[in-house]
């Protein structure tokens, strides 16, 4: 039943209907507590905490998170683990608050390095550089998203090549240097 609840949960968050999405995900979450599994709670406290972040709730989100992250094992599921980082993360960059984002996207990215996922890897070294240009410490975001582009044509996936390329453009744009965002654009587009 939790299952199936946290499905329609899904099915609304995917057609933009997230008052019902909400509400489905609390009643997984209410028979999953009743159940006493704790990576099926973290799930759906997860759901819960995207939904509010969705929505804008971005206090609700991070209480949302912060619970999940209490439940996950680090040692037995990083991936899951990891994943909670990067939305906490996420969350605190849509409130303007890089500082506080960074160091919980570098503890995401020690956890995928456990896992050995290149394409995680790539995509939290993304995130970090987001932090750092956000915090308009440039030459770190550039650091991070060259390792991250290195990542992403070791492992031949153009469309993350592609989205590095663009991340670089904004960052060189952010600093006015405007031929070295014409070239990282131009780049974008041969992916």
């Amino acid at each position: 039943m939790a299952s199936a609840y946290n499905g329609k949960g899904n099915l609304y968050s995917q057609s933009g209907n997230l008052a019902e999405a909400l509400k489905f995900y609390l009643l997984s979450l209410k028979i999953r507590q009743e159940i006493g599994v704790e990576s099926e709670i973290a799930r759906s406290l997860t759901n819960i905490g995207l939904t509010y972040r969705k929505i804008g709730s971005f206090n609700n989100a991070i209480r949302y998170f912060e619970q999940a992250l209490e439940l996950i094992p680090h040692r037995t599921d990083p991936i899951a683990a990891s994943y909670i980082h990067v939305h906490l993360g996420n969350t605190h960059l849509d409130i303007g608050l890089p500082e506080q984002a960074l160091p919980l996207y570098q503890e995401a990215l020690e956890l995928r390095r456990r896992t050995g996922n290149k394409q995680l890897i790539a995509q939290t070294l993304r995130s970090i550089a987001t932090a750092y240009s956000e915090n308009k410490q440039f030459d770190r975001a550039n650091t991070n998203l060259k390792q991250s582009l290195s990542i992403y044509e070791e492992i031949a996936d153009r469309r993350g090549m592609a989205t590095i390329y663009n991340e670089l453009g904004n960052v060189a744009l952010q600093q006015a240097l405007l031929s070295d965002a014409l070239e990282h654009f131009s780049h974008c587009l041969l992916y």
